[in-house]
């Protein structure tokens, strides 16, 4: 009898050293696939980021149609398009958390509120240099959980109003 209560005993324990391995290795794996997420979700928003800035500029890159301003303490980027014999200006830039755009008439006073949110950001911060027959245009992003995004963009005009 004491036999069979010692052979219960010893499967019990196996199987509780069992159980609580499953529950450590579920556990490590959850915080790992989190952790993984986590990565994933920043380096997709600063690649976004970076490619939706990278394609507006490309659609606006003519002489003089680039430039950055400053906007509520903050950088913004400029595009400047003509349509239909109308010059409409597109600010990017970030407020209040978000990475937004507003398009205007040139000329006309930017309501920064009234911007199109595009993605979340803290900040965003231009630059612009002139190089041979054209431009660098940098572009360093920080995303809400403080990481960074960068791209450089050679234009292939000159630096428009600042």
């Amino acid at each position: 009898m004491k036999r069979h209560q010692a052979d219960l005993l010893a499967v019990l324990a196996l199987f509780c050293v069992y159980a609580a391995t499953a529950l450590l290795l579920s556990a490590i794996g959850a915080s790992v696939y989190r952790d993984a997420v986590g990565q994933m979700q920043t380096n997709y928003d600063g690649r976004t980021s970076s490619l939706y800035v990278a394609e507006k500029v490309r659609q606006s890159d003519v002489n003089g149609a680039v430039g950055i301003r400053l906007l509520d303490g903050g950088d913004a980027l400029v595009l400047v398009e003509q349509q239909s014999g109308e010059r409409y200006e597109t600010w990017i830039y970030v407020h209040e958390g978000m990475l937004c755009e507003t398009l205007i008439s040139s000329g006309a006073k930017v309501d920064y509120r009234l911007g199109q949110e595009i993605m979340p950001m803290q900040t965003m911060r231009l630059a612009q240099f002139e190089q041979g027959n054209g431009s660098l245009l940098e572009v360093r992003f920080t995303m809400p959980d403080g990481s960074t995004s960068a791209i450089d963009l050679f234009l292939k005009s000159k630096a428009g109003e600042s």
